[in-house]
């Protein structure tokens, strides 16, 4: 049904003053249904890192908006309900922190493919071809920096 890629965090990073390297990530069935838990795990996530309120909304809010393109989007994985991998990371700078979403395959053969909402939601959007189809790119998301 759905399997968890991966996660690693350290939530004693709070204490200790510096952010942890974090990862985690999901593969589900490219149906709609999947949406919903896609959106509860990450949120999840988000939390164990430190990252909420207002800017863990927003950068759920867009992660959202772009797996329900690459659900809509997505061929043949619309069609076969093949797997859509997201995974998101906490990318550490200096005094400040970015989280990174990547979707795959992301539906979308440029960043102006995908819905408005998703780029005015982060600081970035950069769409990777994978070397398939058009649709078979890798969608990256970056937060706004989280001081």
């Amino acid at each position: 049904m759905f399997e968890r890629t991966g996660s690693r965090a350290d939530p004693t990073w709070a204490r200790a003053g510096t952010p942890p390297e974090a990862t985690w990530g999901i593969r589900v069935p490219g149906e709609a249904w999947a949406v919903g838990l896609v959106r509860g795990a990450l949120r999840v996530w988000l939390g164990t890192v430190g990252w909420s309120g207002a800017p863990a909304d927003e950068v759920l809010t867009a992660a959202v908006e772009a797996l329900v393109h690459a659900v809509q989007h997505t061929h043949p994985t619309r069609v076969e309900g093949g797997p859509l991998v997201l995974e998101a990371r906490v990318v550490p700078g200096v005094r400040t922190r970015r989280v990174e979403i990547v979707l795959s395959p992301g539906g979308a053969a440029s960043a102006d493919e995908l819905p408005e909402l998703v780029g005015g939601l982060v600081a970035e959007v950069e769409v990777v071809p994978n070397g398939g189809p058009a649709w078979d790119t890798r969608v990256v998301l970056r937060s706004h920096p989280d001081p």
